[in-house]
């Protein structure tokens, strides 16, 4: 198991599991409010689009990936 700590580029704070992260073309994973308020792009032409970015669970890419837990309820 790596020790190795993964940062947001922007805050530098850690990336945790339950993090909501986005991703920038540039700095790769991020939390998605060190995003907010920047210009959602069109990765062809680089124009704004004026959409949504795209957010999901750091867990859902960390590596390595995070333990799966046992919801199972014993008697």
């Amino acid at each position: 198991m790596s020790d190795h700590i993964h940062r947001c580029p922007i805050c530098a704070e850690p990336l945790t599991a339950d993090d909501i992260c986005a991703s920038d073309i540039e700095m790769s994973t991020c939390h998605a409010a060190c995003l907010e308020g920047s210009p959602v792009v069109d990765l062809d032409t680089g124009e704004e689009t004026g959409g949504k970015v795209d957010t999901y669970r750091y867990s859902d890419v960390m590596d390595p990936p995070a333990p799966q837990v046992d919801t199972e309820v014993l008697p």
